[in-house]
């Protein structure tokens, strides 16, 4: 019974990382693939081999984000989103909607942007409790005018799903900024702890 117990675990250890692997990567090609929709029906990569070849979806995407890109990053290009944006501002239910996404778009995407680019340590839920969080920027306004002391906004992910958390206000001096690169923190926080980051102070002493 021990060994049978050891190679459960052992082929565990095994085989789930690239089950997950494999359905996260499916799923992320399925549904990329959806953006063949857009072609002419004789165009579909499906009519045209005479069989289906997953992945091709990917490809069509990358292609747009190219070009959009290429043609956005010159001038006649920037004036074109300029008056795109100025168009969707005028309308009344879009425009809210449009703007926002925009922003949090702009600061997640942009090179100078500072959301996700620092990590620490913040006591959630409560006092004397740690996780991990990512700074995300700094209140303005009125939430500004109404905190006294200086505060940074964290986003506080879930675990072993980062995609879901929770947005919170920290004083600046309550956050521990950690010397770790985000990728290693979203492993700390998807493997609930299990896979830790490397040491700094260990990683100097080798050098």
């Amino acid at each position: 019974m021990a060994a049978l117990r050891k190679w459960l675990f052992t082929g565990l250890l095994v085989v789930v990382p690239g089950v997950i692997t494999a359905w996260v990567l499916t799923w992320i090609v399925g549904t990329l693939d959806q953006t063949l929709a857009i072609l002419p029906g004789s165009w579909q990569p499906d009519r045209l081999l005479g069989f289906h070849i997953p992945g091709f979806g990917v490809l069509l995407t990358l292609s747009i984000l190219l070009v959009a890109g290429a043609l956005a990053s010159n001038f006649a290009g920037r004036k074109l989103v300029e008056w795109g944006d100025a168009l969707v501002s005028r309308i009344p239910v879009v425009r809210s909607i449009y703007s926002s996404v925009k922003q949090v778009s702009d600061t997640l995407f942009s090179e100078s942007g500072n959301a996700f680019r620092t990590a620490v340590l913040v006591q959630w839920p409560r006092e004397g409790v740690w996780t991990v969080a990512f700074i995300t920027g700094t209140p303005s306004g009125e939430v500004a005018a109404h905190l006294r002391d200086e505060f940074v906004s964290v986003y506080v992910p879930t675990t072993p799903n980062p995609t879901g958390g929770y947005f919170v206000l920290v004083r600046k001096s309550d956050c521990v900024e950690l010397d770790m690169s985000i990728d290693a923190a979203l492993k700390y926080i998807v493997s609930m702890g299990v896979v830790a980051p490397p040491d700094p102070l260990a990683a100097e002493a080798v050098k």
